[in-house]
């Protein structure tokens, strides 16, 4: 394999792509040129490396079925540069200063991404359930949650996402977005103060601009202290980079808890399915309790203490 001269090649990464993935090679595809757009742009993000010819970036196996290990079939694969790094985490507090430098990075990542000279088409179309415009959906999972008063607080959100986010939409700045910047996927250095990279473009897709900030704080609020404190350093960092419209700050407040619903969800959904998979359930917990946090607190509150750090 081959990579450019600031990839670590001595140590990488080897990704198996599952079977959905495998099926969609344009959206592979699509993946590497975010990374390559943003790898030139200065953005540390994981590159994609090609085989020794420079030939392809995505490769492929042949595998045992799961259900049927008598059965192959097709996987691609891609190989990625190593970056030093440690996951954030879900700690109960951290330094001011790397969460500014978390907002900041994100900011620069979502500008450098209004700047890509053509949106790939497997981008523009994609229909993936981790959209936040597709947050009324999970009104079907509902009976996955196994708390009344759950199920009553979901709804709420979905049914305020409907009112309020819905029929402004259209008129939000739409923009490629990483669509996942959670606790495990950014990449801090070990003294804990400055953001290595960004890893993870699986969600990656064109949405709302507004929705990168709004995960970005769902997650990194989980399990905090002060999860507002924390969350509004990442936020002044991020709108120094790249300020928001009116608009998109009006809904910030529920996007971020329509993000923690859209999380809650899938994780009792995905757990009915996999009960032994501990992955599933990391943000169940926290998750949950943050979500009824944001919901007594209100929007006005929020925003109040949001937009003045302490």
């Amino acid at each position: 394999y081959q990579g450019s001269p600031s990839t670590t090649t001595s140590r990488t990464i080897f990704k198996i792509h599952n079977g959905v993935e495998s099926d969609n090679p344009a959206l592979i595809s699509a993946h590497n040129a975010v990374l390559e757009h943003l790898l030139s742009s200065g953005v540390a993000v994981p590159e994609p490396l090609k085989i020794k010819d420079g030939s392809a970036v995505i490769g492929w196996i042949s595998l045992p079925r799961i259900r049927a290990p008598s059965e192959t079939r097709k996987h691609a694969v891609r190989l990625f540069g190593w970056i030093e790094g440690v996951v954030v985490g879900q700690t109960a507090s951290e330094k001011d200063e790397l969460w500014r430098d978390i907002g900041k990075f994100v900011g620069r990542m979502d500008k450098k991404l209004l700047e890509i000279p053509e949106v790939p088409s497997a981008l523009r179309g994609r229909v993936h359930m981790w959209d936040l415009k597709n947050v009324p959906a999970l009104s079907g999972f509902k009976d996955y949650i196994d708390d009344k008063a759950r199920q009553e607080l979901q709804q709420r959100v979905i049914d305020a996402f409907v009112d309020r986010v819905q029929p402004k939409i259209p008129h939000l700045r739409s923009a490629v977005i990483q669509n996942d910047a959670n606790e495990m996927n950014i990449l801090i250095d070990e003294q804990r103060t400055k953001v290595a990279a960004i890893i993870d473009f699986g969600d990656c897709l064109e949405t709302c601009l507004v929705f990168e900030i709004a995960i970005c704080l769902a997650y990194m609020m989980l399990a905090k202290t002060d999860p507002v404190h924390a969350a509004s350093h990442i936020y002044a960092g991020y709108v120094e980079e790249l300020p928001l419209t009116q608009d998109e700050e009006d809904i910030l407040h529920l996007l971020i808890m329509a993000r923690l619903v859209q999380s809650v969800t899938m994780s009792a959904f995905s757990s009915s399915k996999d009960p032994t998979n501990d992955y599933l359930k990391i943000t169940a917990t926290t998750g949950w309790t943050l979500l009824a946090d944001l919901d007594r607190m209100g929007q006005q509150e929020f925003m109040l203490r949001l937009k003045n750090p302490k």
